[in-house]
């Protein structure tokens, strides 16, 4: 596994997928460009850490690939802020039998609106609430916004 170190900004560019073959020690600013996916899933569970903040006109993608079972369960903390701009994407898995989740922990602000593609792991109807996304000191006067906007497998945008 290769290592790369950074201290400033970090930019994911288009046509580059991004996964745990390659370990990213970040305390700068992650920036993730439009049509870019950082992959968050692995080995149940993937518990990941960005120590900077992160800058999402991309995808973050915790869903995992379509011939890999797995369950809700990876984790990514955000020890900065989050700011999501206009195409900003968070596909995650959702065990509705436990109403449990894969979660994004965002310790600093969350500014701006991200659209959540939920891939539900079976076809039960859940009767719970699932929390995907925590923000335990979000400054709440900056707007911040994480709407579901497709759950796999139905035909409606939400």
């Amino acid at each position: 596994m290769a290592t790369e170190k950074n201290l400033g900004p970090f930019r994911i560019r288009p046509r580059g997928e991004y996964d745990d073959t390659t370990s990213y020690i970040n305390s700068g600013t992650l920036n993730l460009l439009k049509d870019t996916t950082l992959n968050l899933s692995g080995n149940s569970p993937l518990i990941a850490t960005i120590d900077g903040s992160v800058n999402n006109d991309g995808h973050l993608e915790f869903k995992h690939k379509d011939d890999y079972t797995d369950d809700a369960d990876d984790i990514t903390t955000i020890k900065g802020n989050y700011k999501a701009y206009k195409n900003a994407i968070m596909t995650i898995d959702v065990d509705p039998t436990s109403a449990v989740s894969d979660k994004l922990i965002i310790e600093g602000d969350v500014e701006g609106r991200t659209k959540v593609v939920i891939n539900p792991l079976n076809d039960a109807l859940s009767t719970g609430k699932a929390l995907f996304v925590e923000a335990m000191n979000d400054d709440l006067s900056t707007g911040a916004y994480f709407d579901v906007y497709r759950v796999v497998g139905d035909a409606h945008t939400w």
